[in-house]
């Protein structure tokens, strides 16, 4: 136990030793070894102390005794009255004693105890910013005593100056104007040790504090003033700073006191010293230097598998050798392209011999054959291309193969046999299975088996046996007794009765399904020669009525009514080429004959030699009457979760993308086509499908390139293919098959740079196949050639399975080095690495030229349209190199200029200066905020005002185009580095808060830091620009000591601004920031490393121990021992952090008080399985198919960008359900901007919430997402987020959580805190609202269609 004896007065008495006596009390939040106990009566100080340290047991000194204490903390005068108390026994109390000696009295020690004085401890000799010399006093048992001899020395530490912890913000009274030019001209130069500095009666802020300086003025930096000097006294804050309070507690007790915080401090302080204007530094290592990379590692059996992987790969390619591989390249998309059918030949022959076949037949006696003419067999012309026996080469002239290739073309020729039947049976079996039985099947003897014939007229004898003619019933009900003629009457009537119900949907399913049929039975191996068809039947249930009809439309507007009509092609020979484009999509009744009342416009433009047709949905107004949700495609930064070294990859195209998906029925009427000049009208050359299609206006049946919603309707079904691709994920012959999902995330002590961060491992220890799609582009990943290969052949079998076109044409060869995706190129050959295309780069190289010569020839007058084009081929490279993205902003402000909300630097104009100043505040004290709000609402620009022709280069581009020449030098293309070689990473911190600066870098090595004061030039420049340069300087010289070669550094700060530049490349207020960031961009070039910045509080700053190395203090935080990763949990989630407490927070208004979901709106307490809130843990990130119920993350930041991947997918694909997110306001970059895309609701927890205490530093994000779902007949709006509810909640709840004071809650400061066990009343007031908002949202159509639906 460890006691604080406070005194009487319950005045708290701090003393300045840094690191010693008291100052250990302060320290203690971060020790364990102790259990702490206050003895005071002062309510307030054991307010403060439970608060501020949750550890601490408030007790008085009436019901707490000394017994059982491990040492105690007191002073001069209680020992003294105990030592004069004879009553005392000393006996039961066998702890040292420490306390300060501030008097010259004697001390006797007592029988059997030891009395030690050190004396001559100066405050400047241990890192002060005083002249203080004190005494320490300790009597301890003589048991305990040990007196070694040599007795340790005490660590020395710079001092720091007293300017060093003055604030340059507080308001000060004007330094006279002769004091100020006289330091201006004579500055003060300091050396040494000096003691008080007095300029004119005043303190100097270079020297050292007085003791009893807290009624003296000082001369103080004050950015009001003219000359940025004042005079003012100190405030309580800087005098705590000078007596080496921590400044957590500072910033605490000043928040929570205010002005009355002075009447609680009696701050003794010590003499002073005087600092010299030279930075000086100090570096320590806490572990000896260890140059082996090679360290124990929990992923050391996925580096296993790799190497393995690398070898077996090397043994592949010995096989064939006199092919080349099928890699993308140019013509390979043209229409009439040949189909690379030797590569699946050359595929079949290594998974032979990988199934140990090799022993039937000789590999390389077969290739031998593959050009000898003695074994070749004549393949003859085809006559009819739907023939089976050449369907698959789709000959169109005579060739010869070798017997083995004949071979697999007959064997692929009964397949597509066996395809076709299975196709119509499978349509048939399923009409059986599920349409009722009374509407295919009748009972044995049909209709008779419910009706027994009466024959209607007939003869009878009555009682007088003559004949008469009666007329009886048609029929009678069969049955011996009325029971069963009453069970007979009612299967007859549920019998009809189902064929009115079904009538309309079994109709529709068996034209849809003949349809299906036809154009299977005319397809070849390669293509679908007649159109695809999604043959809906055998997708999923919940998808059946997509697929078939198309997905509904969200309307948003009354549909047009556009019957202006189709211009004429320019030239006769450009009509000719229309109608052969357009009359492919008429032939495959992608547009058919139907019922139209608004047209759309098709028009052509020139493409190198040829033409391209443009579907345009915009003039009609039909686009303007959809709505479509956001969403984002996977770029090459999302793959790289799949590779290492030697991985293989492979690309599949998707053929006739969006044509291969329904359009919605109710809009296919609106989405006509005028074909007058665009349809064949010469009988001779007519075809017979286009002869009885003699209408004016014809409509689109399929999804189009040109309508609002096409590419949304279209990925929303491709992605579920895809899902479906994956299988069983357990099932060990699957090659997408997968075992635990691995996190290497940074932060961990583990954390492996050459590894991805979060990886789906297999059970050899392979990572595990991934398919990536980019539109119709899609890309599979495997550890090995036959493995990809297996992979993309699985997908490619699952889309010919639903109906879905696979461009073989467009197919290419697993490869370590394939072509460009996603615009770039993905290289795994020795290591990974992303680049371009060798023409790409020439042509960026020139566009950037090009653009410098512009605006060296006339900045004034630039062509517009020109540099809409280059943009647009820049904001494609920029896919590739994330350091190019920063520097196309100028292009934006400069196209954009014109427009009338605009400022001279082209930027948006703000509604006020007061609007920004608010934000900035806000930012300073590390809340959020969307700027974005404050812009003013762009002008709409009517159709006659139109962009003007030439604009003006702003500011922004010619600094923007000056970096790219920079950036883009050389005439190889970039490499832009995925991951680095080696093992160690380094994690850098830094801060600069008045004249002084420091920073500290760890890796697993050990611990530096440096600390310093600035120059005099530098002492006048923004602390955002001290702070930055701060950082940049320290990485330039790691860079020139080879210590970033190869490695990845992590950066982190508290300045937003830095963290801003770095990634969006400029700042609007500072060019010299700006030319910083670009230093560090070309230093992460040349080193070939990888650099991030973060943001993270200052609290967090001030905890680690590296703001107070901005000031001296170096015996703080890491620099004192603590655990360095402890300060960056990028890799723990928010509900770990808390014990799960924010987890049970969110269910809390998840659910009523009796446990009844907000989302169960079915009445009679009937559960909908979707009404369940399902967190995910990792390894349900990859198998969300498999999740029944809405989502709850809790991810750490680090694995956010895997999270916004599946989560994008999973928001597609299920529109209908539930998103709530809950992450750390970390490492933002990687997620916020997306995700806030999406968000209905988003909030700010701060610091301070029971859930969510102010130990966590930075504020917890809270986005919910609600569920989206059509409605007939609804215009709107569609989400929640546009609504004035959803805005005005999460300003309300950003408020209050930012204040609670205001609101008459309190504080949290720990998890261990007492007032966590009243946090049912603190925080009812936040889950009575979100649950208000939530029930609320069931009466939103959008939201209770989509619960109903789930």
């Amino acid at each position: 136990m460890v006691i604080f004896n406070i005194g009487k007065s319950g005045v708290l008495v701090l003393f300045g030793l840094r690191d010693h006596l008291f100052g250990l009390m302060w320290r203690m939040r971060w020790a364990s070894l102790f259990d702490v106990c206050i003895c005071t009566p002062h309510k307030l100080y054991n307010d403060t102390m439970a608060s501020f340290f949750p550890t601490i047991a408030p007790t008085t000194s009436r019901n707490r005794s000394l017994t059982g204490m491990d040492i105690v903390f007191t002073d001069q005068k209680t020992i003294l009255a105990l030592c004069g108390n004879k009553n005392f026994n000393w006996a039961a109390y066998q702890m040292p004693f420490v306390f300060t000696v501030s008097s010259q009295e004697e001390l006797v020690a007592p029988p059997g105890w030891s009395y030690m004085v050190k004396n001559k401890i100066f405050h400047r000799e241990v890192g002060g910013s005083t002249t203080g010399v004190y005494a320490l006093g300790l009597l301890s048992p003589s048991s305990l005593v040990c007196r070694p001899d040599i007795l340790p020395m005490m660590i020395q530490q710079p001092w720091a100056p007293m300017d060093s912890l003055l604030n340059s913000v507080v308001s000060a009274a004007p330094l006279q104007v002769a004091l100020r030019q006289q330091l201006e001209e004579n500055p003060l130069r300091l050396h040494g040790s000096a003691p008080v500095v007095r300029v004119g009666g005043l303190i100097h802020p270079r020297g050292l504090a007085p003791q009893h300086i807290g009624r003296l003025k000082v001369i103080v930096p004050c950015v009001f003033n003219a000359g940025k000097l004042g005079v003012r006294q100190l405030t309580t804050a800087e005098l705590a700073g000078l007596s080496d309070v921590p400044i957590l507690l500072i910033d605490y007790l000043t928040k929570r006191l205010g002005p009355r915080v002075r009447r609680y401090f009696r701050i003794a302080v010590m003499d002073t010293r005087v600092s010299s204007e030279k930075n000086c530094k100090a570096s320590q290592r806490t572990a000896e230097e260890d140059t082996d990379q090679t360290k124990d590692s929990r992923f050391l059996y996925i580096h296993q598998a790799r190497l393995l992987a690398s070898t077996a790969s090397a043994d592949e390619d010995l096989e064939i050798t006199d092919l080349a591989a099928v890699v993308k390249q140019e013509g390979q998309k043209a229409d009439d392209a040949p189909v690379p059918v030797h590569m699946w030949d050359v595929m079949y022959l290594r998974g032979r011999v990988a199934m140990g076949a090799g022993e039937q037949f000789n590999l390389w006696k077969l290739m031998s054959t593959w050009n000898n003419s003695g074994l070749m067999v004549t393949v003859p012309k085809a006559s009819d291309p739907r023939d089976c026996n050449f369907s698959d080469t789709q000959l169109t002239e005579e060739i010869q193969l070798p017997r083995w290739r004949w071979a697999l073309m007959k064997i692929r020729a009964a397949a597509l046999r066996y395809w076709r039947r299975r196709v119509t049976r499978s349509f048939l079996e399923s009409i059986h299975e599920s349409l009722p039985i009374g509407l295919w099947k009748k009972p044995n003897g049909g209709t008779t088996a419910w009706i027994e014939p009466m024959g209607g007229r007939a003869w009878v004898r009555d009682r007088r046996n003559r004949r008469i003619e009666v007329f009886r019933p048609p029929f009678v009900w069969k049955g011996e007794n009325q029971k069963a003629q009453h069970i007979s009457r009612n299967l007859y009537k549920k019998s009809w009765k189902l064929q009115r119900e079904y009538s309309a949907d079994v109709c529709r399913t068996f034209e849809v399904g003949a349809d299906c049929v036809y154009r299977a039975a005319n397809s070849l191996w390669w293509e679908w020669r007649e159109g695809s068809a999604l043959l809906f039947w055998r997708w999923p249930k919940s998808h059946f009525h997509w697929a078939r009809d198309g997905q509904p439309h969200y309307v948003i507007g009354d549909l047009p009514r556009f019957r202006e009509p189709q211009r004429k092609p320019r030239t006769e020979e450009v009509r000719i080429k229309v109608v052969e484009k357009f009359g492919k999509v008429r032939r495959k009744r992608y547009v058919d004959v139907g019922e139209v009342e608004s047209i759309t416009h098709v028009f052509d433009v020139p493409k190198n030699l040829d033409i391209r047709l443009v579907y345009d949905g915009t003039s009609s107004g039909l686009n303007a009457a959809l709505w479509a949700p956001r969403f984002g495609l996977p770029t090459l930064d999302d793959t790289l979760r799949s590779l290492l070294p030697h991985y293989f990859q492979c690309d599949l195209d998707v053929g006739e993308m969006f044509l291969c998906f329904n359009l919605g029925l109710n809009l296919r009427k609106y989405a006509g086509v005028d074909i007058t000049h665009m349809r064949n009208t010469n009988p001779e050359t007519q075809e017979e499908w286009e002869r009885g299609r003699v209408q004016k206006f014809e409509r689109w049946t399929r999804n189009f390139m040109g309508m609002k919603d096409s590419p949304y309707r279209s990925i929303q079904l491709m992605l579920m293919t895809k899902w479906m691709a994956y299988g069983d994920r357990l099932d060990k012959d699957n090659p997408y098959q997968w075992e635990r999902v691995e996190l290497n995330l940074p932060g961990s002590e583990d954390y492996d740079p050459t590894l991805p961060w979060v990886m789906k491992v297999r059970s050899d220890g392979h990572l595990a196949c991934e398919i990536y799609i980019y539109v119709d582009d899609c890309r599979v990943t495997g550890w090995c050639k036959l493995e990809c290969w297996r992979a993309v052949r699985k997908l490619s079998t699952i889309l010919n399975y639903l109906g879905l076109q696979d461009a073989f044409r467009k197919r290419t060869e697993p490869v370590v080095d394939p072509g460009p995706w996603s615009g770039g190129v993905t290289s795994t050959a020795l290591r990974v690495l992303v680049t371009v295309t060798i023409e790409k780069w020439r042509k960026t190289r020139a566009l950037v030229e090009e653009l410098d010569l512009m605006i060296r020839q006339n900045s004034r007058k630039i062509p517009r349209k020109r540099l809409e084009q280059i943009r647009g081929f820049l904001n494609y490279v920029t896919r590739t190199y994330r350091w190019m993205s920063p520097y196309i902003k100028g292009l934006h402000l400069t196209i954009d200029e014109w427009r009338k909300d605009r400022d001279m630097d082209g930027y948006r104009k703000f509604v006020n200066e007061a609007a920004i100043k608010e934000a900035e505040k806000d930012m300073a004290a590390g809340r959020e905020v969307d700027l974005d709000a404050f812009h003013v609402k762009e002008e709409v620009v009517g159709k006659e005002q139109k962009p003007p022709e030439f604009v003006e280069g702003k500011a922004r581009l010619l600094s923007d185009v000056a970096a790219l020449m920079k950036l883009t030098e050389g005439d190889t293309p970039a490499v832009q580095q995925c991951r680095v070689g080696e093992l160690l990473v380094a994690y850098l911190m830094g801060d600069a808060s008045g004249d002084g600066f420091g920073n500290g870098i760890w890796d697993s090595k050990g611990v530096e830091f440096e600390a310093g004061n600035w120059k005099e030039d530098l002492k006048h420049k923004s602390s955002n620009f001290r702070e930055s340069n701060n950082l940049v300087t320290k990485v330039e010289a790691l860079a020139d000591e080879g210590k970033l070669k190869d490695r990845e550094l992590f950066i982190f700060t508290d300045n937003t601004t830095f963290e801003g530049t770095f990634y969006k490349g400029h700042s609007k207020s500072s060019k010299e920031i700006t030319e910083l960031i670009l230093r560090l961009r070309v230093i992460e070039r040349k080193c070939g490393a990888i650099i991030h910045v973060f943001h993270i509080s200052g609290t967090r700053m001030k905890m680690a121990g590296v703001d107070g190395l901005s000031r001296g203090d170096c015996l703080e935080g890491i620099m004192a021992g603590m655990n360095p990763w402890s300060t960056i949990p990028l890799n723990e989630d928010a509900n770990k952090r808390t014990n799960g407490r924010v987890e049970e927070w969110i269910r809390s208004w998840w659910a009523d008080e009796k446990g009844k979901p907000w989302c169960q709106v079915v009445p009679n307490g009937v559960q909908y399985e979707s009404s369940k809130l399902e967190k995910l843990e990792p390894k349900d990130w990859f198998n969300l198919k498999e999740i029944k119920g809405h989502r709850l993350w809790i991810p750490p930041p680090a694995a956010m960008s895997t999270v916004m991947e599946v989560f994008g997918e999973d928001r597609i694909i299920n529109p209908h359900l539930t998103h709530i997110f809950a992450i750390p306001r970390l490492m933002t970059n990687l997620w916020r901007k997306r995700l806030f895309r999406n968000a209905d609701l988003k909030f700010y927890v701060t610091p301070g919430a029971p859930f969510w205490p102010r130990s966590m530093h930075e504020p917890l994000t809270v986005v919910v997402i609600l569920p989206l779902a059509h409605v007939e007949n609804y215009r709107g709006p569609w989400i929640a987020k546009d609504t004035s509810q959803a805005k005005q909640l999460g300003e309300k709840l950003d408020t209050q959580f930012k204040d609670p004071g205001e609101y008459g809650r309190a504080e949290c400061h720990d998890l261990e805190s007492s007032v966590f066990s009243v946090w049912e009343d603190e925080q009812r007031w936040s889950r009575d609202l979100l649950s208000q908002f939530l029930h609320e949202q069931v009466n939103f159509p959008p939201v209770s269609s989509g619960l109903l639906r789930g």
